[in-house]
């Protein structure tokens, strides 16, 4: 079992803190739901995940990994993960490339750049990728290369400092959109604004 991926509770697991010291048994409502792994720890040889949704810890050998489905991109998750900050950043990322009404989508989407398949295809993808890359609170996704796309290799995290640094030269802001329109218009020495 990794960090992003879905387990379900079997019966026997007690959740809460780490180590013996837990709490209740998990009530059989959770029983057969799956849940995303959001963290792994080993402690005195046993290694136990971490769940967000639930706020607790439970033995790894009370979970049953549960195989990737196939589905279409989703934009809320079951963990309540939806209200998170890195959640808002992953649908801004999706709404720049791909939704024709955001005010961005001519600088993103309109110049051809695109979110990678697996990160396209659901949250979790994400989500492992960034706490497993730096991902903090105060830290903005950039893109190394802005010329390509949101993408593992092409993808950090940085300050808003570093990012304005690492900006297209204003020159490029001003030059026709793809989708033509939505930019700017460049002014000749005969118009007026």
């Amino acid at each position: 079992m990794d960090i992003g991926c879905r387990a379900r509770i079997t019966k026997g697991a007690r959740y809460g803190g780490k180590t013996v010291a837990r709490g209740a048994l998990v009530p059989s409502y959770l029983m057969g739901e799956d849940f995303l792994i959001t963290d792994l720890s080993e402690v005195n040889g046993e290694k136990e995940a971490f769940f967000e949704a639930l706020n607790s810890w439970i033995p790894v050998k009370y979970l049953i990994e549960e195989p990737r489905k196939d589905q279409k991109p989703i934009w809320r998750t079951p963990d309540g993960l939806s209200n998170t900050r890195l959640y808002r950043i992953w649908c801004g990322m999706r709404n720049r490339c791909y939704n024709q009404n955001q005010k961005n989508y001519p600088l993103y989407g309109g110049r051809g750049i695109q979110v990678c398949q697996e990160w396209l295809d659901g949250f979790e993808a994400f989500y492992s990728w960034a706490i497993t890359h730096g991902y903090r609170d105060g830290l903005t996704i950039d893109r190394k290369d802005n010329s390509k796309g949101y993408e593992p290799d092409n993808c950090r995290w940085v300050t808003q400092a570093e990012q304005i640094k690492n900006r297209r030269p204003v020159e490029e802001w001003n030059r026709p959109r793809c989708n033509g329109g939505g930019g700017r218009k460049e002014i000749t020495n005969h118009e007026h604004p």
